[in-house]
């Protein structure tokens, strides 16, 4: 087998691994312009690879734009993050609870080509925490503040 050929089928195994991730996957070149996007973010997102490629989707709230320059800060150092939690936009403006785990693509010679992300819906997950949080200070039948509610609003006063 060929250099060639052993490379081809390498490109095509990693193709096929990202093509099946469940959760979605970003590439963008050092311009920000996107490179790839699997269809876990298509699905999540709305967005396709083939109306995008080449363009920047504006998918970052208002209120996530720190978090956002904070992540590109940390990987145009050249370091990785992982299990950072914000928010992201889908293409329809839902609000969508994302923990985004990322880092920098570099060539064979090291040099920095651009950017990768695991982005993984969290939405259920911050759903549920808020339902447990809401029950712990809420009676069950009435959906009014408990005792244990209470007492922490009489701490607070107190204090």
């Amino acid at each position: 087998m060929t250099m060639e050929e052993e490379l081809q089928k390498s490109e095509e195994c990693y193709r096929t691994v990202l093509e099946a991730a469940p959760d979605p996957v970003i590439v963008y070149d050092l311009d920000g312009n996107i490179i790839y996007l699997n269809p876990a973010f298509s699905r999540v997102f709305g967005w396709t690879l083939r109306e995008n490629k080449g363009q920047k989707i504006n998918f970052i709230p208002t209120d996530s734009l720190s978090d956002a320059r904070w992540i590109s800060m940390k990987i145009s150092r050249g370091e990785t993050i992982s299990g950072i939690e914000t928010y992201r936009l889908a293409r329809d403006g839902r609000r969508i609870a994302v923990s985004i785990s990322g880092t920098e693509v570099l060539d064979s010679q090291g040099s920095s080509q651009g950017s990768i992300f695991t982005i993984q819906d969290i939405s259920t997950r911050k759903q549920t925490e808020e339902d447990i949080k809401f029950l712990a200070y809420h009676d069950t039948l009435t959906g009014l503040p408990n005792r244990t509610s209470f007492y922490m609003f009489l701490e607070d006063q107190l204090i």
